[in-house]
């Protein structure tokens, strides 16, 4: 009786659900006959025909509806992404949304489909019934294609391919694949009833990872078996990492000759340092290794700052010509050297010593062994914040008790 009654009307109806004492059948129950749509869990709507038969302790409610067309949207994801990624991405928000839109034959209509969860097969299908106000008549042809569809972070739509299935007498003919929005024509043997699938793949979007060296030191990625002997210096390690999927090598850093390393920074100015939201960043190695889905531009490049400093010395109120050797030691025992200063025919001298580290305590002594005529002096200093050069003067007087050649 029920199948007389869906399909003798002059539009005839097909079965949108099915309860059994209040309850729904799942996702991927099918009906036969002309019975051909999905079960969906909808409550009570505004036009469906809602039929009870029996009066027993088992009651099935049937709900009817007038559809020419029904359409999904499935969506597929990279294989390597966790369900917790794929559920995230499909809640974000309001839910993923995709609109299709029919036309042909005066028609002009859309509708929108929402996915908020995974359905019990594990898969992202959202559905969309068009009213029947705008049943398709026979042989007339309609164009239908998804119009728009909600942007995931980290991921990009590659390829959208259409399966329009149509159906005679609840038995499915054989999907037609296309590339393109397809076109429907609803003959006499079909029954007036079509389905469309539309199937949006997605991949992940993909970063270039650069590591940079901004001052006197270089970068190589953090692997146990590279070290500063088997580097090559002139290379600059990138690596490619999938938003969601990839893990980062991360990078090491190794100090040039009087180096000190400052940091790992965004800009090449070094003025804006990475965060935990950029990746992890070790202060005792100098290593980082940066999040997977840092960001969902093509390419990214984080420098390594190095800093090197100045240590300058004067020599004032020399005799003409006279040369001084100054012992330069560190505080950290780093650093012990000695230098040699000559003074110009008005007494001045000065010498500059680059490369070393701009950043802690030195002492510098004047030897009085050399400059047999001047009491040697020590001076103990340690760099200012931010300022590179670390300048010692000296200007003791000769000592004239002694006979000098002048004399």
């Amino acid at each position: 009786d029920l199948k007389n009654y869906m399909t003798s009307t002059q539009h005839p109806y097909y079965l949108h659900m099915i309860k059994i004492n209040g309850g729904n059948y799942p996702y991927d129950v099918r009906y036969e006959g002309d019975a051909s749509l999905y079960v969906e869990k909808y409550e009570d709507a505004t036009g469906f025909k809602r039929s009870d038969f029996g009066d027993y302790d088992i009651v099935m409610q049937i709900y009817l509806r007038e559809v020419a067309i029904s359409v999904q949207t499935q969506l597929v994801f990279p294989e390597k992404m966790t369900d917790a990624q794929k559920l995230s991405v499909v809640q974000a928000e309001s839910g993923y949304q995709t609109t299709v839109a029919i036309n042909g034959g005066g028609l002009s209509d859309s509708g929108t489909a929402s996915i908020k969860n995974r359905d019990p097969k594990g898969g992202y299908t959202g559905y969309y019934y068009f009213d029947k106000e705008i049943y398709l008549a026979k042989d007339v042809a309609y164009s239908i294609s998804q119009t728009s569809c909600t942007e995931m972070p980290g991921l990009k739509l590659v390829s959208t391919t259409y399966y329009t299935t149509y159906y005679k007498q609840g038995v499915a003919g054989k999907p037609v694949e296309s590339k393109t929005p397809p076109d429907i024509t609803l003959g006499n043997e079909t029954g007036g009833f079509a389905e469309i699938v539309v199937v949006n793949t997605y991949e992940e979007t993909m970063t270039t990872i650069y590591y940079k060296a901004v001052g006197n030191g270089k970068v190589a990625f953090n692997d146990p078996n590279i070290n500063e002997g088997n580097l090559n210096f002139s290379d600059i390690p990138t690596e490619k990492l999938g938003y969601y999927t990839a893990k980062a090598k991360g990078a090491k850093i190794f100090c040039g000759n009087g180096a000190t390393f400052k940091g790992w920074y965004k800009d090449e100015a070094c003025t804006d340092p990475v965060t935990d939201a950029d990746g992890v960043y070790n202060e005792k190695d100098g290593s980082f290794t940066p999040n997977a889905n840092i960001i969902s531009t093509d390419a990214i490049t984080f420098y390594a700052k190095f800093e090197t400093g100045t240590l300058v010395i004067e020599r004032n109120n020399a005799a003409p010509g006279q040369s001084f050797v100054y012992c330069i030691e560190s505080a950290d025992n780093n650093l012990k050297m000695y230098v040699t200063l000559k003074c110009d025919a008005n007494g001045y001298g000065k010498v500059e010593i680059s490369e070393v580290p701009a950043a802690g305590k030195y002492t510098v002594t004047e030897l009085q062994d050399w400059s047999w005529r001047h009491v040697g002096e020590t001076y103990t200093k340690e760099h200012e914040k931010d300022k590179k050069e670390l300048k010692f003067e000296f200007s003791n007087s000769a000592n004239n008790k002694w006979i000098n050649g002048y004399a």
